[in-house]
Protein backbone atom coordinates (compact mmCIF):
# COMPACT_ATOMS: atom_id res chain seq x y z
CA UNK A 1 0.00 0.00 0.00
CA UNK A 2 1.11 3.46 -0.91
CA UNK A 3 1.64 6.02 2.08
CA UNK A 4 -0.60 9.18 2.68
CA UNK A 5 -0.50 12.26 0.36
CA UNK A 6 0.03 13.71 3.93
CA UNK A 7 3.04 11.62 4.89
CA UNK A 8 4.86 11.40 1.78
CA UNK A 9 4.70 14.91 1.89
CA UNK A 10 6.20 15.10 5.19
CA UNK A 11 9.08 12.87 3.47
CA UNK A 12 9.82 15.83 0.99
CA UNK A 13 11.84 18.33 2.45
CA UNK A 14 13.46 20.12 -0.73
CA UNK A 15 13.57 20.67 -4.34
CA UNK A 16 10.61 23.14 -4.35
CA UNK A 17 8.43 19.72 -4.49
CA UNK A 18 5.85 21.35 -2.03
CA UNK A 19 4.81 24.82 -2.63
CA UNK A 20 1.92 25.93 -0.52
CA UNK A 21 1.19 22.54 0.72
CA UNK A 22 0.99 21.06 -2.84
CA UNK A 23 3.00 18.41 -3.83
CA UNK A 24 4.74 18.35 -7.50
CA UNK A 25 6.02 15.31 -9.50
CA UNK A 26 7.63 15.26 -12.51
CA UNK A 27 6.55 13.31 -15.64
CA UNK A 28 9.69 12.55 -18.81
CA UNK A 29 8.33 12.20 -22.10
CA UNK A 30 8.98 13.79 -25.84
CA UNK A 31 7.36 16.93 -27.08
CA UNK A 32 5.18 15.04 -29.46
CA UNK A 33 3.78 12.90 -26.59
CA UNK A 34 3.42 16.18 -24.84
CA UNK A 35 1.10 17.47 -27.95
CA UNK A 36 -1.23 14.28 -27.89
CA UNK A 37 -1.74 14.86 -24.25
CA UNK A 38 -3.02 18.13 -24.80
CA UNK A 39 -5.06 17.22 -27.71
CA UNK A 40 -6.45 14.35 -26.28
CA UNK A 41 -6.86 16.03 -22.36
CA UNK A 42 -5.14 13.40 -20.42
CA UNK A 43 -2.53 11.32 -20.00
CA UNK A 44 -1.84 8.40 -22.13
CA UNK A 45 -1.05 5.37 -19.64
CA UNK A 46 1.42 2.51 -20.53
CA UNK A 47 1.26 -0.84 -19.64
CA UNK A 48 -0.86 -1.58 -16.63
CA UNK A 49 -2.50 1.32 -17.47
CA UNK A 50 -0.23 2.80 -15.77
CA UNK A 51 1.67 6.57 -15.73
CA UNK A 52 4.67 7.22 -14.01
CA UNK A 53 6.34 10.48 -12.41
CA UNK A 54 9.18 11.12 -10.48
CA UNK A 55 10.37 13.60 -7.29
CA UNK A 56 13.72 14.19 -9.09
CA UNK A 57 13.67 16.39 -12.13
CA UNK A 58 17.20 14.93 -13.19
CA UNK A 59 15.76 11.49 -12.77
CA UNK A 60 12.28 12.47 -14.96
CA UNK A 61 14.58 13.89 -17.53
CA UNK A 62 16.54 10.31 -17.92
CA UNK A 63 12.99 8.87 -18.76
CA UNK A 64 11.97 11.68 -21.17
CA UNK A 65 15.42 10.53 -22.94
CA UNK A 66 14.55 7.02 -23.20
CA UNK A 67 11.04 7.96 -24.61
CA UNK A 68 12.49 9.54 -26.94
CA UNK A 69 15.03 6.61 -27.93
CA UNK A 70 11.39 4.82 -27.98
CA UNK A 71 9.40 6.61 -30.15
CA UNK A 72 12.20 7.18 -32.86
CA UNK A 73 12.94 3.11 -33.33
CA UNK A 74 9.09 2.95 -33.67
CA UNK A 75 7.84 1.26 -36.65
CA UNK A 76 4.84 2.94 -37.13
CA UNK A 77 4.34 5.74 -39.52
CA UNK A 78 3.18 8.52 -37.32
CA UNK A 79 6.44 8.10 -35.38
CA UNK A 80 9.04 8.80 -37.78
CA UNK A 81 11.71 10.62 -36.43
CA UNK A 82 11.29 14.39 -36.35
CA UNK A 83 12.49 17.34 -33.80
CA UNK A 84 9.08 16.77 -31.87
CA UNK A 85 9.85 13.09 -31.17
CA UNK A 86 13.74 13.52 -30.24
CA UNK A 87 13.12 16.61 -27.78
CA UNK A 88 12.88 15.36 -24.49
CA UNK A 89 10.29 17.32 -22.32
CA UNK A 90 9.33 17.52 -18.57
CA UNK A 91 5.89 17.73 -16.97
CA UNK A 92 5.44 19.28 -13.72
CA UNK A 93 2.41 17.96 -12.31
CA UNK A 94 0.39 19.24 -9.16
CA UNK A 95 -0.84 16.38 -7.25
CA UNK A 96 -4.20 16.98 -5.28
CA UNK A 97 -5.94 14.03 -2.96
CA UNK A 98 -7.86 12.53 -5.50
CA UNK A 99 -5.09 12.16 -7.88
CA UNK A 100 -2.74 10.82 -4.82
CA UNK A 101 -5.78 8.32 -4.65
CA UNK A 102 -4.69 6.82 -7.90
CA UNK A 103 -1.66 6.30 -6.79
CA UNK A 104 -0.43 2.28 -7.27
CA UNK A 105 2.82 2.25 -5.82
CA UNK A 106 5.83 4.47 -4.50
CA UNK A 107 9.25 2.76 -5.05
CA UNK A 108 11.90 4.51 -2.86
CA UNK A 109 15.21 4.36 -5.25
CA UNK A 110 17.09 6.74 -2.44
CA UNK A 111 16.08 8.46 0.60
CA UNK A 112 18.16 10.84 2.94
CA UNK A 113 17.23 13.52 5.50
CA UNK A 114 17.52 16.08 2.61
CA UNK A 115 16.52 14.32 -0.28
CA UNK A 116 14.08 11.58 -1.13
CA UNK A 117 13.91 10.06 -4.65
CA UNK A 118 11.37 7.31 -5.89
CA UNK A 119 8.92 6.50 -8.83
CA UNK A 120 5.63 6.74 -8.12
CA UNK A 121 2.86 4.43 -10.58
CA UNK A 122 -0.75 6.03 -10.94
CA UNK A 123 -3.44 3.67 -12.73
CA UNK A 124 -6.09 5.45 -14.40
CA UNK A 125 -7.10 8.27 -16.99
CA UNK A 126 -4.99 11.72 -15.22
CA UNK A 127 -6.33 15.14 -16.33
CA UNK A 128 -4.33 16.99 -18.27
CA UNK A 129 -5.28 19.71 -16.10
CA UNK A 130 -3.14 18.55 -13.68
CA UNK A 131 -0.10 19.48 -15.50
CA UNK A 132 1.62 22.69 -13.81
CA UNK A 133 4.14 23.56 -16.67
CA UNK A 134 6.27 22.46 -19.66
CA UNK A 135 10.05 22.28 -18.84
CA UNK A 136 12.38 22.01 -21.94
CA UNK A 137 9.54 22.72 -24.65
CA UNK A 138 10.83 24.71 -27.59
CA UNK A 139 7.91 24.18 -29.45
CA UNK A 140 6.39 27.89 -29.59
CA UNK A 141 7.04 28.49 -25.84
CA UNK A 142 9.53 29.96 -23.84
CA UNK A 143 11.36 27.48 -20.79
CA UNK A 144 9.33 27.90 -17.67
CA UNK A 145 10.91 27.80 -14.02
CA UNK A 146 14.87 28.18 -15.23
CA UNK A 147 15.86 28.32 -10.92
CA UNK A 148 14.22 24.87 -10.64
CA UNK A 149 16.28 23.29 -13.55
CA UNK A 150 20.13 24.96 -12.37
CA UNK A 151 21.20 21.56 -11.18
CA UNK A 152 20.19 19.50 -14.46
CA UNK A 153 23.45 19.52 -16.29
CA UNK A 154 21.78 18.10 -19.42
CA UNK A 155 20.59 21.57 -19.51
CA UNK A 156 23.68 23.22 -19.45
CA UNK A 157 25.00 21.03 -21.94
CA UNK A 158 23.29 20.99 -24.35
CA UNK A 159 23.14 24.86 -24.41
CA UNK A 160 26.95 24.57 -24.29
CA UNK A 161 27.10 22.59 -27.22
CA UNK A 162 24.80 24.84 -29.34
CA UNK A 163 27.13 27.59 -28.97
CA UNK A 164 29.88 25.47 -29.78
CA UNK A 165 28.13 24.44 -33.14
CA UNK A 166 27.80 27.62 -33.86
CA UNK A 167 31.11 29.21 -32.74
CA UNK A 168 32.59 26.51 -35.20
CA UNK A 169 30.48 27.36 -37.93
CA UNK A 170 31.76 30.83 -37.97
CA UNK A 171 35.34 29.94 -37.73
CA UNK A 172 34.96 27.28 -40.66
CA UNK A 173 33.36 30.09 -42.58
CA UNK A 174 35.98 32.37 -41.80
CA UNK A 175 38.90 29.38 -42.88
CA UNK A 176 37.20 29.00 -46.43
CA UNK A 177 37.32 32.74 -47.08
CA UNK A 178 41.38 32.73 -46.28
CA UNK A 179 41.97 29.79 -47.89
CA UNK A 180 40.08 31.47 -51.02
CA UNK A 181 41.91 34.39 -50.74
CA UNK A 182 45.08 32.74 -50.05
CA UNK A 183 44.78 30.53 -53.37
CA UNK A 184 43.69 33.78 -55.48
CA UNK A 185 47.39 35.32 -54.20
CA UNK A 186 48.69 32.52 -54.83
CA UNK A 187 47.44 32.18 -58.45
CA UNK A 188 48.78 35.96 -59.04
CA UNK A 189 52.23 35.64 -57.97
CA UNK A 190 52.65 32.38 -59.76
CA UNK A 191 50.79 32.36 -62.88
CA UNK A 192 52.73 29.20 -64.02
CA UNK A 193 51.51 26.99 -61.07
CA UNK A 194 48.04 25.22 -61.64
CA UNK A 195 45.73 25.95 -59.01
CA UNK A 196 44.72 22.65 -56.99
CA UNK A 197 40.78 21.23 -57.90
CA UNK A 198 38.27 21.22 -55.47
CA UNK A 199 35.50 18.90 -55.49
CA UNK A 200 33.07 21.24 -57.88
CA UNK A 201 35.96 21.35 -60.05
CA UNK A 202 35.76 17.37 -60.63
CA UNK A 203 31.92 17.93 -60.90
CA UNK A 204 32.03 20.68 -63.72
CA UNK A 205 33.89 18.82 -65.42
CA UNK A 206 32.21 15.11 -64.76
CA UNK A 207 29.01 17.35 -66.39
CA UNK A 208 30.87 18.92 -69.15
CA UNK A 209 31.34 15.36 -70.38
CA UNK A 210 28.16 14.06 -69.70
CA UNK A 211 27.10 17.03 -72.18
Amino acid sequence: MPPSLAEFQSRLTSDGKIVDNSLYLFHGTNCYRRMEINKLGEFMAGKGDLTFFCTSLFQAFAHAKIACLRDSKSQNDHLKPNSLITEPVILKVKFSPQLWNQVEFVNVLFESPDEIRADIGVIGNISSAYIESVLFCKHGRKLQEIAEIDHVSNFYAINKLRKLIQQRSTEEMILKSLYSLSQNISQKFNPNQLPKLKIVDHFQCLKRKNA
